[in-house]
């Protein structure tokens, strides 16, 4: 009787263990949602142009800090150039982006080096 319920007992400890790691993963998952910001109108041949105070993280441009998504989240092609230590400039795509249609352009927070608040940031347009 006494090993019985040592082993429910373990079982329940082991349970509520897992959970609390559960809901620790999902709690961390759901603060790290990306920072979104105000949708812009753009033009199709807009260029983004990316200000950090203190500089961005360079080493952290190979991978894949900064991406456009479509309306079906396929990657649009960009290209990124370095204006000074502080400014990226993110150039439209070759032939422009497609008018009437929607995007997303997403940051990440390892890019700032003076990241605060450790979350992503989205940029939603629209292209007229």
């Amino acid at each position: 009787m006494n090993f019985t319920f040592l082993y429910i007992a373990n079982s329940i400890c082991l349970f509520l263990f897992i959970l609390h790691i559960f809901l620790k993963i999902k709690a961390n998952m759901k603060m790290k949602r990306p920072i979104k910001l105000r949708p812009q109108n753009v033009d199709a041949t807009c260029n983004w142009v990316i200000l950090f105070d203190n500089g961005f993280n360079r080493n952290n441009l190979l991978n894949s800090s900064i991406y456009v998504l479509d309306e079906k989240d396929v990657m649009v092609p960009i290209r990124i150039a370095i204006k000074d230590p502080n400014t990226l400039i993110i150039h439209a795509p070759v032939n422009g982006y497609t008018a009437g249609k929607s995007y997303q352009l997403y940051l990440n927070e390892r890019l700032d080096l003076a990241a605060s608040s450790e979350r992503d940031y989205k940029v939603p347009f629209n292209v007229y």
